[in-house]
């Protein structure tokens, strides 16, 4: 299992963010659990979570979709994602993705 990309944020107003990624896994260790994080900046494009917003379950690896509010955005957001699969392996690595107004 590869860690989750983000590959779209986009602001819907009031607080709330539409984030969409893909899961690279493979298909035996599914259903897969999604966490989805602000995060801190980092030059490596990597970083921790200093604050998760949603977590939820996908029963197949490929693309997902998800509402998440963010209450206190303030226009310069950076999210990532953390997967575990059925086994309860998980993707340290966080991949960031960076929402700018």
């Amino acid at each position: 299992m590869n860690w989750p990309i983000i590959y779209s944020v986009n602001y819907l107003g009031s607080d709330q963010f539409e984030i969409k990624g893909y899961l690279d896994g493979n298909p035996l260790e599914a259903p897969f659990d999604i966490e989805i994080c602000e995060s801190e900046d980092n030059i490596s494009g990597h970083g921790g979570c200093t604050q998760s917003l949603d977590k939820f379950s996908i029963v197949t690896d490929g693309e997902w979709s998800r509402v998440v509010t963010f209450t206190g955005a303030v226009g310069d957001e950076i999210f990532s994602a953390l997967a575990t699969n059925n086994n309860g392996s998980h993707i340290r690595i966080w991949k960031l993705c960076r929402y700018k107004t």
